[in-house]
């Protein structure tokens, strides 16, 4: 179970910090299962700690005018931006996982 983590968190860093060589993997050796599934466990937790962040800014005192509230805006933005880049590469790993179907033997 470890190992598969580890492979699981190396995948998802990958994918997300170098979306490029994950793409042209994924398509060489074909691959776009394996970082298809990485691509949407990033999603899940982007949206976990998306819902967490929620019940984080809801605690803030006073959160509906200050420092606090813009704070809280900038961070929902940067998620919501993050949110959608990840988004945007499961779409093209299950494209990629679509076309290039390994060849059964």
């Amino acid at each position: 179970m470890t190992t598969f983590l580890d492979n699981l968190m190396f995948d998802m860093a990958t994918t997300f910090f170098r979306p490029l060589t994950a793409l042209k993997r994924g398509w060489a050796e074909r691959l776009g299962g394996r970082y298809l599934g990485a691509a949407w466990a990033l999603v899940l937790s982007l949206l976990a700690w998306g819902f967490l962040l929620s019940i984080a800014v809801d605690d803030i005192p006073g959160s509906g005018v200050g420092i606090g509230f813009y704070l809280a805006s900038t961070v929902i933005i940067v998620w919501s931006i993050t949110t959608s880049y990840a988004a945007l590469l499961v779409l093209a790993m299950f494209v990629i996982s679509t076309l290039r179907k390994p060849k059964s033997r």
